[in-house]
């Protein structure tokens, strides 16, 4: 066994040494991606149901009553006003459960020293 039978099989090992590091590098980029991809498409969910609330919402004297007097006054409006704001705010909520289990992998990969979303490019 030479010298000459040995370098081709060196050769062999290496090559595929760095084809598994490869793989490996795009199997990362690739989950990567598609972390920030899910987290792009639960902001245009969150954008969509957050403009259909009425702009008063947050503040602290918010009722359905006063926020109507101001659009027409008919009572049939208001129940559909507040039919339409109660339906986006189960659909708030049934995202936020969605999110959830995202959040704490998201949380735990950080203490792990992970990256989390913060090294896939987000400001």
């Amino acid at each position: 066994m030479g010298i000459a039978n040995v370098i081709p099989d060196w050769i062999s090992a290496i090559a595929t040494v760095i084809g598994v590091v490869g793989v490996l590098w795009q199997l990362n980029l690739l989950q990567k991606q598609l972390r920030l991809q899910n987290y792009v498409e639960y902001t245009k969910r969150y954008q969509a149901i957050i403009l259909n609330f009425p702009e008063t919402i947050n503040a602290p004297s918010f009722s359905f009553e006063h926020s109507q007097r101001k659009i027409s006054g008919a009572s049939t409006e208001l129940s559909s006003h507040y039919d339409n704001t109660m339906r986006h705010m189960r659909a708030y909520f049934d995202l936020c459960f969605e999110e959830w289990p995202y959040t704490i992998d998201e949380l735990s990969m950080t203490k792990r020293g992970g990256s989390g979303l913060a090294g896939s490019g987000l400001p």
